[in-house]
């Protein structure tokens, strides 16, 4: 499956995507493999595009409340119809309450 990686810390979305690609996926996200670009405006649209590409959407879900772009992606995902998966133990902020959003606890559980 095609898969968008989101993430507020690069490492662990670096970490996801490594597990993930071990299990098979094609991770379609890019911006975790690149320079610091927050302040390139073209790159929401990549990030856009990269998630128009995807089968489903990763979100990883930050083990403190922090805000953040992924946020937007997460609409933005589910409004496309993709496969919505939060990773981690707790749903973030009200939008994550969406019943289009699957709360999985670790990479084997995104299928």
């Amino acid at each position: 499956m095609k898969v968008y990686v989101s993430a507020n810390d690069i490492t662990e979305a670096k970490r996801v995507a490594a597990r993930l690609r071990g299990l098979d996926h094609e991770v379609v996200s890019t911006w975790h493999d690149e320079p610091n670009t927050n302040d390139d405006p073209s790159r929401a649209l990549r990030n856009f595009f990269d998630i128009d590409r995807a089968d489903a959407y990763v979100g990883v879900v930050a083990p403190e409340k922090v805000a953040g772009g992924k946020f937007v992606e997460q609409g933005y995902a589910l409004g496309k119809g993709k496969k919505c998966f939060l990773l981690g133990a707790r749903r973030e902020n009200l939008s994550s309450h969406h019943p289009g959003f699957a709360l999985v606890l670790d990479e084997q559980q995104i299928v």
